[in-house]
């Protein structure tokens, strides 16, 4: 059966993002999940093959731009965050989440001030992946010294070397690779925002649209470009008091809301393009007959592969009281906090109360359903190698039957 949608792989967008490959049929069990916040987030899929080819996956196309597309519409990117290979039992890993290629660190000094050193760099790591930074804690130690940890932790960490997660003897005979692909709010995270080393005038505010605005232009430009930043003016002092992460700073700067109590979010959709806006409370889809529509009577359901976190009305609940406080005024409705499809259609959408034993069951199903595919696989497998043998029999003996094998 034809996929209802399709895979490309491109070269990583640091080095040009190139056309690479269309590998919809080679990404087994794709599965992938869009945020409220936070936008296009997680995905993963197995490929299938002989080590060498297996071994390309895993050496040249960590970092790669991976786009789903649907209709001629994109419906989910991100880059490939973390391949997983294993042959003859050991499993080795190559992880972006595992690479700092610029480091430095702050340190305590006797009289009991910090100061900063500055920044250990690898510019090859950095042209190939992007730039992504760490910055140490050290305690106690003069300036020489905090330079060589950060210099130590740079040499070590560079870059996404293959390493070892452990060996199990039962997987011996089997060689796999599994693909971890992350959307790229991710690396929002592999900033420190550049104004947390800068005091600025502790009685100066700006606007939350303008601020987030700001931070991005300054830090994020190496893989995102805003689309749009609804405007929002409540004040926030413009400083940062610690170092912090950019998206664990945009995170508390969302939370915030604005001055009537109203729900924002920020997100990464197509194109590797920035959206802060205020939730809508609307319902943009209808819950009915276990399938979803653009409208209370629309005649034909939506493609699971275009769905989005929004605000879903369930057509078939019979409850009519709404409590005071609540952030919607109709108890049909439901906000969608994650998106999840997988190659097969199968949606689930998840509120913020999902709970982690509701997301271990699910994961529990996903993988039931994966064993369910390679059984099936190697069943058909044993049929055609039973039917091959069969037929050289015959060429060979043609006045024999053959054995039963």
């Amino acid at each position: 059966m034809m996929a209802d949608y399709v895979l490309r792989l491109f070269h990583p967008v640091k080095t040009g993002g190139a056309f690479l490959a269309d590998i919809t049929e080679d990404a087994k069990g794709w599965r992938r999940t869009t945020r409220l916040q936070g936008g296009f987030w997680q995905g993963s899929f197995t490929v299938e093959g002989e080590l060498a080819d297996l071994q390309t996956w895993f050496y040249d196309r960590l970092g790669c731009h991976l786009v789903e597309v649907v209709g001629g519409q994109t419906t989910w990117e991100g880059l490939v965050y973390e391949v997983e290979l294993t042959h003859r039992g050991v499993k080795r890993r190559r992880s972006l989440d595992l690479m700092q290629n610029a480091v430095r660190a702050t340190y305590s000094m006797w009289e009991g001030h910090t100061a900063l050193t500055d920044w250990q760099i690898n510019s090859a790591a950095i042209n190939r992946y992007g730039r992504k930074e760490e910055l140490l804690s050290l305690t106690a130690m003069n300036q020489t010294a905090a330079q060589t940890q950060a210099t130590t932790t740079l040499n070590g960490a560079a870059w996404p070397w293959p390493r070892a997660v452990g060996w199990e003897p039962e997987s011996h005979d089997k060689t796999s690779l599994t693909v971890n692909v992350c959307g790229y709010v991710f690396c929002a995270n592999w900033r420190y925002a550049s104004q947390a080393f800068s005091w600025q005038d502790g009685t100066a505010t700006i606007g939350l649209s303008a601020w987030i605005t700001e931070i991005a232009a300054a830090d994020l430009t190496e893989f995102l470009s805003l689309g749009w930043a609804r405007a929002n003016t409540l004040s926030v002092q413009k400083y940062i008091t610690q170092p912090c992460r950019v998206w664990d700073h945009f995170n508390d700067l969302v939370k915030l809301g604005d001055s009537s109590g109203n729900l924002w979010r920020l997100y990464v959709g197509a194109g590797r393009r920035l959206y802060y806006e205020q939730a809508a409370t609307a319902p943009a889809l209808y819950l009915r007959r276990g399938e979803l529509f653009t409208a209370a009577g629309a005649p034909a359901a939506v493609s699971p592969f275009t769905v989005l976190p929004c605000v879903v009305r369930d057509q078939e609940y019979p409850g009519t009281h709404t409590e005071s406080g609540s952030l919607l005024s109709d108890p049909r409705d439901f906000l969608t906090d994650e998106v999840e499809v997988g190659a097969d259609g199968r949606i689930s959408l998840r509120t913020a109360l999902w709970s982690e034993a509701d997301l271990l069951e699910s994961q529990a199903e996903a993988r039931q359903r994966q064993l369910d595919w390679l059984r099936d696989y190697w069943d058909r497998a044993a049929e055609l190698d039973l039917e091959r043998r069969r037929a050289e029999w015959r060429a060979t003996h043609p006045i024999w039957e053959p054995p039963p094998f």
